[in-house]
């Protein structure tokens, strides 16, 4: 039985506004730059002008869910990339509860000057079972290692899959690993997520 693919809506717990994708070290980057239209819900927002700088999920024709600390920053009139159709953000809504750089409540909701069509929007994956599953990060932030951080320019979308280890309340567990010289190191990574079933 094939596994359910996942898509990760990566609410980091990183106060930054340039997301990045965690490549391997000793994995090349051109395996991690996605083809286009292979997450079509997925939203870029073009926060300073940039394209790529925070990412969100279609979830209704005209909202897009994203992460709170994402929409203290955005605008109203602020550009909003989907499916490779351009819109605008109209409404811009940040979790009542939410404090900046604060893991907590960092949720946040966006809604479009216009529907969108022709992509369907993403589901709340509501079953509990999501431990043992592989999971796929999407994003357009800047690219960078585990040795090396986030470096370079923002704008080109990357991939790269995982497994959720384990499930606390609303986080999910995954583990990073890292070839280092003769040995693995682990690095627990824990992300505030919403899940969304594709």
């Amino acid at each position: 039985m094939k596994p359910l693919k996942f898509t990760l809506l990566a609410l980091l717990l990183s106060p930054i506004l340039a997301h990045a994708i965690v490549m391997r070290h000793d994995v090349p980057e051109q395996e991690y730059i996605a083809a286009g239209g292979e997450w079509p819900a997925t939203a870029y927002f073009h926060l300073g002008g940039r394209f790529g700088n925070g990412t969100g999920i279609l979830v209704a024709p005209a909202w897009v869910l994203t992460a709170g600390h994402l929409t203290h920053y955005l605008k109203v009139g602020d550009k909003i990339s989907i499916n490779g159709e351009e819109y605008k953000a109209s409404r811009v809504i940040t979790h009542p509860d939410y404090v900046l750089y604060s893991p907590d409540n960092d949720l946040g909701m966006v809604q479009l000057d216009r529907t969108v069509t022709g992509v369907t929007p993403a589901l709340l994956y509501q079953k509990d079972d999501e431990a043992g599953q592989i999971i796929t990060f999407v994003d357009a932030g800047r690219p960078g290692t585990g040795e090396t951080g986030a470096m370079g320019p923002s704008g080109t979308t990357r991939w790269a899959e995982n497994r959720i280890e384990d499930t606390r309340e609303m986080l999910l567990v995954f583990k990073f690993m890292a070839a280092m010289a003769s040995e693995i190191a682990e690095m627990a990574s824990q992300f505030m997520g919403v899940l969304y079933a594709f």
